[in-house]
């Protein structure tokens, strides 16, 4: 009777243990929050679109993950201290994300740098460019506070699109999903990546934790192209 009892035990604890949990349940409350921050903004968010020749949809949907965790690790966030750190020795020392889009300091310095690069095809985006002039002290500090607000994010994130466009222009994408995969995967892993590093984070479940985290996980790429296929049913 025991050792009956022991089997239903573990196979109880096996099927619990097996579970899996969609992410439209696992972040169903961040959905309803980010619902309305998206509804805001939309007006916004549709000027930097059509300003910058992007689809609206396809933006959003590329940092719609983002938005969940914003809103998931919100109550936990404190920076004051990662950014006296990153002024004073940069990103290799505290690289941490900001705002709703969860951009950090090494994006927008990788961004600049591909546009001072490249600046003939980036004329559009050469306001990003900070003068060397600067101390990287002063740098640093005007960077941070770009990330701060949502207009500059809003052109992080479409100069991050443009410099997509530049850098993998060989590729030949069969559906507007298959593009978006890749571009979701760039921006949760970095564009300046390797390219078959960037192909495997497309189907990896290390969203929102990152890949050291053992719980439960999700793939960036798929939530952006679930929103992008029915982005009503995400609200």
């Amino acid at each position: 009777m025991k050792r009956i009892f022991s089997i239903l035990l573990l196979l109880s604890f096996s099927a619990t243990s097996l579970a899996t949990y969609s992410f439209e349940s696992y972040f169903k409350e961040e959905r309803v929050l980010v619902a309305k921050y998206l509804q805001a903004n939309q007006s916004k968010m549709q000027q930097k679109a059509s300003k910058y020749h992007h689809d609206h949809e396809f933006v959003t949907a590329i940092i719609y993950p983002e938005l969940l965790r914003y809103n998931y690790i919100q109550d936990f966030i404190e920076t004051s201290g990662l950014e006296i750190l990153y002024m004073r020795y940069g990103a290799n020392t505290a690289d941490f994300s900001i705002g709703h889009f969860q951009m950090k300091p090494s994006f927008a310095e990788n961004i600049e740098k591909y546009i001072e690069k490249n600046a003939e095809d980036f004329y559009h985006y050469k306001k990003l460019i900070i003068k060397h002039k600067a101390t990287p002290v002063a740098q640093r500090k005007l960077r941070l506070a770009r990330l701060k607000q949502m207009d500059w994010q809003l052109m992080y994130l479409h100069a991050f699109i443009a410099i997509c466009d530049h850098k993998f222009h060989f590729l030949k994408f069969t559906t507007t999903k298959d593009k978006l995969r890749f571009y979701a995967a760039c921006y949760n892993i970095g564009f300046h990546k390797k390219y078959q590093n960037i192909l495997q984070n497309e189907n990896s479940n290390t969203f929102p934790n990152g890949p050291k985290y053992l719980g439960t996980q999700f793939c960036y790429a798929s939530i952006a192209c679930a929103y992008y296929l029915n982005p009503k049913s995400m609200q």
